[in-house]
């Protein structure tokens, strides 16, 4: 039993490489890792209630790690974010969460799972044995990447679909790097240890990903540090690491700062990765963006505007969204226009999303993962791994979110730091062949109910949401890629029961489908839309704060009125952008989204009212619709203006249209000149025009 518990656990080294060729962002990997874990938590729970020697053995390893402070702080940490997932504002995506990010309780639940059981399975060479497979996984995603990135590709992703996540990736595949390289008497693994580590280092670069670069900058500094502070007295080459660590700091020190100095020289933007460092500055769009961001983040728990259970508890996993549109800065469409559901910075994330309770709890993770290494005595090339990986990877999460490629690797560095940490412990209850008496520390015996209740909870998951999560999207993507209207017609409502964390995306993704396919004189393409549009209603009935959706199923009746002319379909868009804004006023895609459906109610006054509100308080977000839409209908408000005589609104439209690259300015001007100068209005043709 224990073999194959180890198979299973070592079998998620190859996550990375299951990639996923649905139509939506990768998810085969996430199902992969979660149907690995439930398999585990099934036969664990055989042999925990049926093998008396196995409950014991389990309950002695239980006994050790339960008491470790780094698993504490763990165990807090998933506490605080079960209190946050029950206040939690929208309670369901803060539960289940949908197929973009795969986090909410469930997905914690899930990791923390994983290193529960690889505390309770694996011995010290089970971890060797994960890293070493790691690096034929790093191996294989390296090999994609630089293929990626000779055909072409200026930022590669390899299989896993993005470039920042593969970065973060790549700081694993390093620290797996160094640790085999120590532990191992094996030529073939030094050598490819060496390889693994200096291709992954290139790869970051590839990837160009700022904040990794960082991290992996950081990362090297902390080891100089380590080195100068605890490498007294150790040689390499019979040169000093405390001396030569200090060497190499000062070379770091003086490259930086001649960087610094020049980073705007065209030597640099021919550098993979350093071109986009040398970009960052308080002008740079996505630095702006990101600081943004941290204002809305810090307004969403400051207890003056919510109070102090948002302060302590946060706004729930997942619902980062909510507070981002509550306290939305109008300025951010000037460097980005987007939906943010993160923060881009884990701290932030933790803090809104699970309070001020929920970061101290994280933060301690953090704290004592590293004192324990400096704690260590003496220097170890082993403490040279934990160091790079903890501080590359903390700085690389201040710029960007956890994703399964970093999530994973970080749980299982921390069962492996915590089995470091009461190795003495482990190894002693390893070695003995049997274990005689059962473990009656009530405690212990507490602790055995939670972790059991743990894997029956994950197992509820699973059943109840992820494996009908996954057929659901799979069918989803065989009939979006149906060129038959007939099947699609016939088979479609399958794929929308149950309702699923999937739900969103498979309705979300279906609406646009139709609308961009729709066909007033297609029945058939009719059908389906009522079909999606029933469906989108259903889903905001079940989900009302996901306010992204409800505010595409507006842009969807908008659109469904423009093609059928129905005044039905634009009121109701009205209700639902209006909805939106009792919740999030300043929010510029609700305003411009009601505004466009009074602009085709023929509300013309009040809607022109609305955009301009909208685009004095965003200008570059006239540009930044997609198409040409604020240009038409400003046009048109030009004739309107025009017909009423209202030389005022005229003069202001006029000049939004100028303003923003109108082609025939001049003509409008012109009109204006014989406006003031004769104090009448010309003939137009506007047909024409």
């Amino acid at each position: 039993m224990n073999k194959f518990l180890k198979l299973c656990l070592l079998a998620l080294a190859i996550t990375p490489l299951i990639p996923d060729n649905t139509i939506f962002t990768p998810e085969n990997s996430i199902f992969f890792m979660r149907t690995i874990l439930v398999i585990i938590g099934v036969i664990f729970l055989i042999g925990f209630v049926s093998l008396k020697d196995f409950r014991t053995s389990i309950s002695e390893r239980i006994k050790i790690f339960t008491r470790n402070p780094l698993f504490v702080s763990l165990g807090l940490f998933v506490l605080f974010f079960t209190i946050s997932t029950i206040f939690a504002s929208d309670k369901y995506i803060a539960l289940w969460s949908n197929t973009d990010r795969f986090e909410g309780l469930v997905g914690i639940m899930y990791l923390f799972c994983f290193s529960i059981f690889s505390l309770l399975i694996f011995k010290k060479e089970d971890y060797f044995d994960f890293f070493k497979l790691s690096l034929f996984v790093s191996f294989i995603v390296l090999i994609k990447e630089f293929s990626e990135s000779f055909s072409g590709a200026v930022r590669p992703d390899s299989f896993i679909g993005n470039p920042t996540f593969l970065a973060g990736y790549l700081l694993f595949s390093i620290f797996c790097s160094i640790l085999v390289f120590k532990e191992t008497k094996n030529n073939f693994f030094k050598y490819f240890s060496v390889l693994i580590s200096t291709l992954s280092i290139i790869g970051i670069f590839l990837t160009q990903t700022r904040g990794t670069l960082l991290g992996l900058v950081a990362g090297v500094v902390a080891l100089l540090f380590y080195g100068a502070i605890k490498g007294r007295g150790v040689s390499l080459n019979k040169r000093k690491i405390n001396k030569l660590s200090v060497i190499i700091l000062c070379i770091i020190f003086v490259s930086s700062s001649i960087f610094i100095a020049t980073r705007k020289n065209e030597v640099w933007q021919k550098v993979p990765g350093l071109s986009r460092v040398a970009q960052i500055s308080s002008e740079d769009n996505t630095t702006k963006t990101r600081l943004i961001m941290g204002q809305i983040s810090m307004k969403a728990v400051n207890p003056k505007e919510e109070g102090m259970k948002k302060f302590l508890i946060g706004w729930g996993p997942e619902n980062f969204s909510l507070a981002y549109a509550k306290y939305f800065n109008p300025v951010q469409f000037k460097y980005e226009v987007g939906w943010f559901d993160r923060s881009h910075n884990r701290l932030l994330d933790v803090l809104v999303m699970t309070g001020l309770l929920g970061l101290l709890a994280y933060l301690s993770i953090w704290f004592l993962f590293f004192k324990f290494i400096f704690k260590t005595k003496g220097f170890s090339i082993l403490n040279i791994g934990l160091i790079f990986f903890g501080v590359s990877l903390f700085v690389h999460l201040l710029f960007v979110f956890d994703q399964i490629t970093t999530s994973v690797p970080f749980f299982i560095v921390l069962a492996f730091s915590i089995y470091l940490i009461e190795s003495d412990k482990f190894k002693e209850i390893e070695t003995k062949k049997k274990i005689h008496k059962e473990v009656k520390d009530n405690l212990v015996i507490a602790m055995d109910v939670i972790f059991l209740i743990q894997i029956l909870f994950i197992g509820f998951a699973y059943f109840k949401n992820d494996l009908p999560a996954f057929i659901q999207i799979k069918e989803y993507g065989i009939l979006r890629k149906d060129s038959e209207i007939s099947n699609i017609l016939q088979n479609i409502n399958t794929v929308f029961d149950p309702f699923t964390s999937a739900q969103m995306r498979i309705r979300y993704d279906f609406m646009g489908f139709i609308s961009k396919n729709y066909d007033e004189k297609n029945e058939k393409i009719k059908k389906l839309s009522d079909i999606s549009l029933n469906r989108a209603v259903e889903y905001t009935k079940k989900v009302p704060l996901d306010l992204q959706f409800s505010n595409y199923l507006g842009l969807t009746y908008v659109n469904q009125g423009i093609a059928t002319n129905d005044l039905e379909n634009y009121k109701k868009a009205e209700e639902i952008f209006n909805r939106n804004l009792v919740y999030a006023p300043n929010k510029l895609d609700f305003n411009y989204g009601l505004a466009v459906s009074w602009f085709y109610q023929k509300r013309y006054d009040e809607a022109f009212s609305k955009f301009e509100q909208i685009f004095d308080l965003s200008p570059s977000y006239f540009q930044q619709k997609e198409g040409k839409g604020p240009e038409k209908i400003y046009t048109m408000f030009i004739k309107y203006f025009y017909d009423k005589r209202d030389k005022t609104n005229f003069v202001k439209t006029a000049k939004r249209l100028k303003d923003n690259g109108f082609a025939n300015s001049q003509i409008l001007d012109q009109i204006i000149s014989i406006i003031d100068e004769t104090g009448t209005w010309p003939y137009i043709n506007f047909k024409n025009d």
